[in-house]
């Protein structure tokens, strides 16, 4: 899925075209692990200075978690000495600003420190820019460098960050036409439990690199594993590079910020809220009376919100059970899927019943308790569309039905009463 994690923002609407983004790899490669320059459909190839020693391996276990940010795909792994890799953008940029944002998550680093990301003119070249350090600082902590270019002694920030903890980096290389030392690094460092990242672009970055040669021209970026005795333990995730602030925040991932239901006296209503629609176009509700099997019931197009939130509502006019499950399966316009998590729908019982013969041929007969007065017996398909509706004598312990007319399946009777429901579970053969 291609939108966005935790950002503390009211509705907004922009107009930017999403052909600032230049590169995304939210590091979907499927469950198997590898070295990622050889997985189906990575743009990563390898930079001839880091050599074949270790090559950089994809983790398919888990995404690295940010807040809410929606945890789908898994991450790349980091260690001290290896392959470096490079990535083309889509253009490149020799104007204006460049924005980098990745998640990364620090094990373990060393002292003397080492850089583990920057930006490239193309993938063939070796020269460097905007190169972002690491470094440990004390026991547990670390310290983020940055260098604009090559040259020199690394400028650490004073800032102290912890070691196995998520945090969200922005890279940003500015172009500046007076000169050619006048070219700015930045880079921003947001944390969770202090907001995490903001709508727009803060004033002050963590730092500000103006010495050494500026580049020309910005056409790729880079992941390394740097040297064994200055490299990082780390793990890396959901990459983009844009031209612009907004831009990089849409090319992130949908976040659903909500998924509920809760009981109607006519159904289920199912809710949810969402944030940041781009190149998003629609859900599927799915519904399962065991929470492993599910059925479509529904679709619901996308408002197309970019970087704003969105509340949807769908009623579920055909209760399923006593027992009932909803997910939701969110659909980008590429077709690519991701799915939410599944919830629960429980109704309190209201009687024992049994029905036979079990397949069932022609005709059916439950059994069950005296009826109250208002009750009714439904019967529905496993995926909740109402086949027939039955009215049982009030008093009775049996009630007959024919299934002459229902096709080969399997279905779900009913019976409801007083705002409580029972469900039993047949074949027509």
């Amino acid at each position: 899925m291609r939108k966005i994690f935790t950002f503390l923002l009211g509705l907004l609407s922009f107009g930017l075209s999403h052909s600032q983004v230049l590169f995304v790899d939210h590091f979907e490669y499927g469950t198997n692990p590898g070295a990622i320059i050889s997985l189906t459909g990575s743009p990563w190839v390898a930079n001839t200075s880091g050599g074949t020693t270790n090559p950089i391996q994809y983790d398919p276990g888990s995404s690295l978690v940010f807040g809410t940010y929606p945890t789908f795909g898994g991450k790349v792994k980091l260690i001290p000495n290896g392959q470096d890799i490079t990535a083309p953008l889509s253009a490149s940029v020799t104007a204006d600003s460049i924005y980098a944002c990745m998640l990364v998550n620090f094990s373990a680093a060393q002292t003397v420190g080492d850089y583990f990301c920057h930006f490239m003119p193309n993938t063939t070249t070796n020269s460097y820019f905007a190169r972002l350090f690491v470094r440990l600082s004390g026991t547990n902590n670390i310290n983020f460098g940055l260098m604009k270019n090559n040259g020199g002694a690394t400028p650490y920030s004073t800032n102290l960050y912890d070691l196995n903890k998520t945090y969200c980096l922005v890279l940003k290389y500015t172009f500046r036409p007076e000169g050619t030392t006048n070219d700015t690094a930045s880079l921003y460092v947001f944390d969770v439990a202090t907001g995490g990242v903001p709508a727009t672009e803060p004033g002050t970055p963590e730092m500000n690199i103006f010495t050494n040669t500026d580049a020309t021209s910005i056409g790729a970026i880079a992941i390394r594993q740097g040297a064994t005795s200055g490299a990082s333990t780390m793990f890396m995730d959901h990459l983009t590079v844009s031209k612009s602030w907004i831009t990089m925040l849409q090319a992130l991932p949908l976040q659903l910020q909500s998924f509920t239901c809760k009981p109607l006296a006519n159904g289920t209503s199912i809710d949810w809220v969402a944030f940041n629609e781009t190149n998003f176009d629609h859900y599927e509700i799915e519904k399962s009376y065991n929470g492993s099997s599910f059925t479509k019931i529904a679709s619901v197009k996308s408002s197309a919100a970019a970087m704003q939130k969105v509340v949807y509502n769908y009623t579920d006019l055909a209760p399923l059970a006593d027992k009932q499950y909803y997910r939701l399966v969110m659909v980008d316009k590429d077709g690519a899927k991701r799915y939410s998590k599944i919830i629960f729908r429980g109704m309190k019982a209201m009687m024992d019943a049994s029905l036979y013969p079990n397949p069932v041929a022609a005709e059916a007969v439950v059994t069950h308790p005296a009826i109250k007065p208002g009750t009714i017996l439904q019967m529905i398909t496993i995926d909740g569309k109402l086949v027939k509706t039955i009215t049982p004598v009030p008093g009775s312990t049996q009630t007959i039905f024919s299934t002459q007319k229902l096709a080969p399946g399997t279905y779900l009777l009913l019976a409801i009463s007083e705002g409580k429901t029972s469900t039993v579970r047949f074949v027509k053969q």
